[in-house]
This record gives structure tokens, C-alpha cells and sequence, in this order.
């Protein structure tokens, strides 16, 4: 029911997603005016990694163009290396990833109530904390990749959602650079979603991000969270999500703050029908993953 009503009330841009991404219609099968609204790509990225020299800039770029689907073997590799870096880590089961104070006595004043996370973490050759761009991009490659790479994201899926990693401080903390520079680090991959916390729109954008790993999907947090969302499901088995879970602001999409599908927000309904969407995506995401392991 949902979905036919998404069809008919939706605008193109939603119903191109609707039909390929939940019905899995081909391009080639849609109207005109649905399939000119196709995410399109802006800028000439074909060879986009060759343009990041420093490993950081790698890491955030590479989960973006992985999901432009360009056929680049440079991307796969790294790719690869960056979760076997992650996964030698994780495997352990290490959380004691923070320095002894002492030895950053002279700290600015602004980073001195945060912790110093150990050097030989995060430089050298590569950062070895997940960081929530790698989760995207093992989101991205999880259904490519052969059991053993498959298992490796498994391991760090349960490194991030388990309760050690929950008492983590947000963001991590600080970077200590050589010549006594210090920098904030970032980029954790916490679930938000706590028995002790208010729901948010993070949720909503986590959960759609963690629905595609068989191991985050089974976890407690996710299935709490998912319970949660179902009070908003009306009679009609569409939903209606509070406003404040869609926001569309000009600061950072890994966050969760740019939650906009091109509906016209002009229009009454809009919240119903981006929040139908989005529960949709996540259900049928859901199922699809399930059926991996």
C-alpha cells in the first residue's frame, strides 16, 4: 500500500529512487520524466583518488566515489587496505587507545580536558580507529566482497557497536602531531541512540547506514531504534516522522544534517513522504541482508 501511495504523491526525484531502489525496476523501463531525475554527478571524478595525496583526504573521499559506481580498480585496492588496516586493529579488541596525560603537559588550553589518543594509532602509515567515512565505505563494498573481507567488516561492525567502544568520547579526542601540534581528531563511529539519550535525526541517518551490515542489524541498539520508529506508522501503513529527523541544513551529510530527498517541502505532506521513504529504504534494506548470513 505504502508504496503505491508513494508513487502517486511523490515527486520524481522519489519516485526514481521508489522504482529502482525499491521495486528494482530497470532504468530502461521508467518514463522520461522519473528517469531524467537520476542522481546525477557533478565534476569531472574519474580518477578523483589520484587528486589525495594525504591518507585522510583518502579516507574521506574514497566512500564517495565508491558510490558513484565508477569502475576504478584504484579504488577497490585501497578500499581493501584500508579495512585490512581497521580489521588488524579491531580484531583485538583493543579500547585503551588513549595516551598518558603527562606526557602533553603543554597542550592549549582549549584540548586539556580531552584525551590524547596514542600516536602510533593514528599516524604512520594509515589511522587504524574506524572512522564513520570507513563504515560508509564497508557499507558500500559489504555485498562485492568475497566472506573473508565479508567477516574482516563483520569484526569491526561489532568493535564499533559494542558497549566498550560506547564510552568513547565523541569525536575521540585529540591528535598529538609531531613539533607539539595538536589537532581534533573526529569522525567516530558511535551509535547515538542510548537508553539515556533523546532520539535524534542522527538516528534515522545511522540507522540507514548500519541496516546494511548483518551484525548491526542484529544488534540490540538497532532493534530498539527501529522499534522506535514504528509509532510514527499511520493507519494507511505509511509514516510521519517528527520534522526535526529531516533536516536540510548546509553542514556536514556524515552527520546526518542534509536528510532532504528533493521532495518540495511547500507541499503538506512532504514529511509523510520523505519518512515513508525513508522507512522503506531501511525495511527493505533490512530484509535484503538479512538473507546474507
Amino acid at each position: 500500500m505504502s508504496l503505491e501511495w508513494l508513487l502517486e504523491n511523490s515527486g520524481a526525484v522519489i519516485r526514481y529512487r521508489a522504482q529502482r531502489e525499491l521495486m528494482n525496476v530497470n532504468i530502461k523501463d521508467l518514463n522520461d520524466d522519473v528517469a531524467d531525475n537520476k542522481p546525477t554527478l557533478t565534476g569531472n571524478i574519474t580518477n578523483g583518488l589520484d587528486y589525495f595525496t594525504e591518507q585522510y583526504n583518502k579516507i574521506i573521499a574514497l566512500p564517495f566515489l565508491l558510490q558513484s559506481k565508477i569502475p576504478h580498480r584504484g579504488l577497490i585496492d585501497f578500499a581493501c587496505v584500508r579495512i585490512d588496516c581497521i580489521y588488524n586493529f579491531t580484531k583485538n579488541n583493543d579500547y585503551d587507545i588513549y595516551d598518558e596525560p603527562e606526557k602533553h603537559k603543554g597542550m592549549p588550553k582549549p584540548f586539556r580536558d580531552r584525551p590524547v589518543i596514542k600516536p602510533e594509532i593514528v599516524f604512520g602509515d594509515m589511522c587504524r580507529l574506524p572512522m564513520i567515512y570507513d563504515i560508509v565505505t564497508m557499507a558500500e563494498m559489504y555485498m562485492q566482497v568475497s566472506s573473508d573481507i565479508q567477516m574482516k567488516i563483520d569484526n569491526v561492525v561489532d568493535y564499533v557497536l559494542a558497549p566498550e567502544y560506547d564510552v568513547v568520547p565523541f569525536m575521540y579526542g585529540i591528535l598529538a602531531a609531531p613539533k607539539h601540534r595538536y589537532y581534533t581528531m573526529g569522525w567516530d563511529c558511535k551509535k547515538p541512540f542510548n537508553d539515556n539519550q533523546d532520539y535524534s535525526y542522527q538516528n534515522l541517518h545511522r540507522l540507514l547506514l548500519y541496516s546494511r551490515f548483518p551484525k548491526a542489524v542484529r544488534n540490540p541498539w538497532f532493534q530498539n531504534a527501529l522499534d522506535f520508529l514504528q509509532q510514527y506508522k499511520t493507519k494507511e501503513y505509511t509514516y510521519i516522522f517528527p520534522k526535526e529527523y529531516l533536516p536540510e541544513e548546509d553542514r556536514n551529510w556524515i552527520l546526518g544534517s542534509r536528510m532532504s530527498l528533493g521532495e518540495n517541502r511547500r507541499k503538506k505532506n512532504w514529511i509523510e513522504i520523505e519518512s515513508t521513504f525513508y522507512m522503506q529504504k531501511l525495511l527493505k534494506t533490512i530484509y535484503t541482508i538479512e538473507r546474507v548470513k
